[in-house]
């Protein structure tokens, strides 16, 4: 199939929006992978697609990245209320 015809039949055909079931799914799967492991780390999912991440991580790079995943398997929406405790000689910032 020509490239021409393979982008008209792909302009043809809808997109379809992941479910919020597919967002949960897919954000819970890469939320709790190796990458992850030790975060506490949860994905609230509303019908609308919007997420809402809570939990703690021990660094705003683990936050960011949170929310990217999210926005990747499909969120409308992401609100972030991770919080970050970082740990440097036994003392807690918030």
């Amino acid at each position: 199939m020509s490239k021409v015809l393979a982008a008209q039949r792909e302009a043809k055909e809808p997109k379809v929006s992941p479910t919020s079931r597919d967002i949960a799914t897919c954000t819970d799967a890469k939320l709790h992978s190796d990458a992850f492991q030790g975060e506490n780390i949860k994905a609230k999912v509303g019908s609308s697609g919007a997420v809402v991440l809570t939990g703690v991580v021990s660094d705003t790079g683990q936050k960011g990245a949170a929310a990217k995943i999210a926005r990747k398997c499909g969120a409308t929406k992401v609100t972030n209320k991770i919080l970050v405790v970082e740990t440097k000689g036994g003392g807690h910032k918030r």
